[in-house]
C-alpha cells in the first residue's frame, strides 16, 4: 500500500510539474506574441512616420478636406524626451485656390496673379501631446510657430473669392459639426510677409504688414492675443489723408471647439492711428457672419487729430487750417 501510494503521489507530482511547465510556456508564448505585436506596430509606425510616407499621407488628407491644391515640402515627426509629446515640422507649405475655375473669363483676366496662392509659408513647427489625444480625445498643440507666412485675399465678385476653400456642408450637419476638443498653449508668427487684399468689385487694394502676432492659450478656452501692424491702401490715402495706418489689438478671445463657429471677445483693446477703443462682442462664423452681441467704447479723440485725416482739398475749402481753427475739444462714444 505504501508503494502504491508513493507511485500515485509521484504521478501526481509529474502531472503537476507538466501542468506548471505548460502554464509557463503559455505565459512565455503570450509574452513573446505581445512583444512581437508591439515590435510589428513600432516597425509599421516608424515606416509610416518616415518623412516621405508622412508627407504623402498628410498631403492626400489635406487635398481631400479642402477644395484647393495643397503642396507640402516635407512633414516630419520626432519623438521627444518628454514622451508622449511628438514634435512636428512642416517645410514649404502652399495652398492654391481654384476660384478662377468658377470666374468668367472676363473677370478672371482682371484678377491679380498672386490671388492664386491663398497661403504659403516656409515652415510650420509645433508639438503634439499624444497623452491628451489618447487619454481625453483632445487635440493639444504646444509651441506652434509659422515662419514667413504670406496671405493673399482676393474677392472676384458674384460670391467668387479665393478663400472659399471648404467643401459644401453635408446635409447631416449634426455629424459634420462634430469637432474634437482642441487647445493650443502658444502660437507665434515669425518674419511675416505682407498680407495683400484686392476687391475686384470696387478696385480696393490694401497691404497689411504685421510686426507682431502672438497667442497664449494657457487659460484655454480663453486665448490672449496680441497683434501689431501697419495698413497701407491707396483708398485710405484718398479718404482719410493717411499714407499708412498703424494698428494694434490686444485682449482675450474665447473659443470653444464644441461650438467652433463662434468666438467671443471680452474687453478687447483696439487701436488704429489715434483712435483707441475697447470691444466686447460675440461673432458666429457659420454659413454667414452674424454679430450676436457687440459693445464698443471709444476713448476720447481730439478734434484736431480728426482734422489731420481730412483731405487737403476739404481743409482748404472750409478753412480748417491752424490759423483759422483751433480747439481742445474731444469726442467719445459708446456703441451697443
Amino acid at each position: 500500500m505504501d508503494i502504491n501510494n508513493s507511485s500515485v503521489i509521484d504521478n501526481g507530482n509529474r502531472k503537476a510539474k507538466r501542468l506548471v511547465g505548460k502554464c509557463i510556456l503559455i505565459v512565455i508564448w503570450v509574452a513573446m506574441a505581445l512583444v512581437l505585436a508591439v515590435a510589428a506596430t513600432l516597425i509599421c509606425s516608424v515606416k509610416l512616420l518616415r518623412p516621405e510616407a508622412l508627407t504623402a499621407i498628410t498631403m492626400r488628407a489635406a487635398n481631400k478636406m479642402l477644395d484647393a491644391s495643397v503642396y507640402l515640402g516635407r512633414v516630419e515627426f520626432k519623438f521627444e524626451p518628454s514622451f508622449p509629446v511628438l514634435s512636428l515640422e512642416i517645410d514649404s507649405i502652399s495652398i492654391l485656390s481654384h476660384y478662377r475655375r468658377t470666374a468668367p473669363d472676363s473677370i478672371s483676366a482682371q484678377l491679380p496673379l498672386y490671388g492664386d496662392t491663398l497661403f504659403c509659408a516656409s515652415n510650420l513647427a509645433g508639438r503634439i501631446d499624444l497623452g491628451a489625444i489618447l487619454g481625453k480625445g483632445e487635440i493639444a498643440l504646444r509651441d506652434v510657430s509659422i515662419t514667413r507666412p504670406e496671405i493673399n485675399i482676393v474677392i472676384a465678385g458674384n460670391d467668387i473669392n479665393n478663400f472659399n476653400i471648404y467643401h459644401s456642408e453635408s446635409e447631416d450637419t449634426e455629424s459634420a459639426n462634430i469637432t474634437p476638443p482642441f487647445s493650443i498653449n502658444r502660437f507665434e508668427i515669425l518674419n511675416p510677409k505682407p498680407i495683400r487684399y484686392y476687391n475686384n468689385t470696387d478696385g480696393t487694394k490694401a497691404t497689411i504688414t504685421l510686426s507682431e502676432v502672438s497667442l497664449n492659450g494657457s487659460e484655454a478656452p480663453a486665448y490672449a492675443i496680441s497683434v501689431q501692424g501697419n495698413l497701407e491702401s491707396p483708398m485710405a490715402k484718398q479718404l482719410i489723408n493717411l499714407d499708412g495706418v498703424t494698428f494694434g489689438a490686444k485682449g482675450k478671445v474665447y473659443w470653444n471647439p464644441v461650438k467652433a463657429s463662434t468666438i467671443s471677445l471680452d474687453k478687447f483693446e483696439l487701436a488704429g492711428a489715434f483712435i483707441k477703443a475697447e470691444l466686447s462682442t460675440e461673432l458666429d462664423f457659420g454659413q454667414n457672419l452674424a454679430i450676436e452681441s457687440a459693445k464698443a467704447t471709444f476713448q476720447p479723440i481730439a478734434v484736431k487729430d480728426l482734422l489731420t485725416i481730412v483731405p487737403d482739398s476739404l481743409v482748404r475749402a472750409y478753412g480748417l487750417t491752424d490759423n483759422n481753427f483751433q480747439t481742445n475739444a474731444t469726442l467719445t462714444a459708446c456703441i451697443e
